[in-house]
């Protein structure tokens, strides 16, 4: 796979924190970065060499590109016995048959995804609440009502949705009665008492990088197949920092 997702993960993130740079930010680059290939796959002449230039692609080559978004998503798809993770696409086409079919078909084999002919024209508002229904159910409930109120209306042509839900338990558990009140720092100086997990771990994968002034933690899921890897800035100040970066 190239290192297209990469990149534009974190270009996506400075863009994100330029106009949210005090606020807490959650979000899903890949599942970004998947949707916005299968509109690529339709695009032509100037708007696709925009969209190959933002998802950071080496190659405008199609069979190139294609051949890379195939193996991401098979990444996000790359459950096991012990963790649950799993990537999700869905066309949601106008009935009139305005989209062209054999981009329909290049996004179903490409991006193994789901098709889904709507009503936009007459029925905007069924139309937008079978969408949230597919994505309440692929997340298991986890993300409700994903297209608010207006989002749809009688002049959406297609909606390309990815939705991507992931469950494990760490190797190694945090005790809830170990959970301890602590400072947390917020960035307008305050401090709050927040509760904390804590424990000691053996054979731990744990450094610090004094390129980024920070602690790293490695915590893997059970199967050691996966892991949530977390930096910690050594001064208060430290993620404003990062995010100039």
């Amino acid at each position: 796979m190239s290192s297209s997702s990469p990149k534009f993960s974190l270009d996506l993130f400075q863009h994100v924190v330029s106009h949210n740079p005090h606020g807490n930010l959650f979000m899903s680059p890949s599942s970004i970065f998947v949707v916005m290939t299968m509109i690529q796959t339709g695009a032509r002449n100037e708007t696709r060499n925009q969209m190959i230039s933002t998802l950071q692609f080496q190659s405008n080559d199609q069979q190139s590109i294609l051949a890379d978004a195939e193996q991401l998503f098979k990444v996000l798809n790359t459950g096991s016995d012990h963790v649950t993770l799993r990537s999700a696409n869905r066309l949601y086409p106008n009935s009139d048959k305005s989209i062209l079919e054999d981009y329909i078909k290049a996004v179903v084999k490409h991006f193994a995804s789901d098709v889904k002919y709507v009503d936009f024209t007459s029925n905007p508002e069924g139309s937008r609440q079978e969408i949230n229904k597919w994505v309440e159910e692929v997340t298991n409930e986890k993300i409700k009502n994903l297209l608010p109120n207006g989002s749809i209306d009688a002049s959406t042509k297609m909606v390309v949705a990815n939705a991507i839900y992931f469950k494990g338990n760490w190797a190694t558990q945090f005790e809830p009665k170990s959970t301890t009140q602590t400072d947390f720092h917020t960035f307008d100086g305050k401090s709050l008492k927040i509760e904390m997990m804590k424990r000691e771990m053996e054979k731990v994968r744990y450094g610090e990088n004094t390129l980024l002034d920070c602690k790293v933690l490695h915590l893997p899921y059970i199967g050691d197949e996966m892991a949530m890897v977390v930096l910690l800035p050594n001064t208060v100040t430290g993620l404003l920092e990062w995010r100039k970066r």
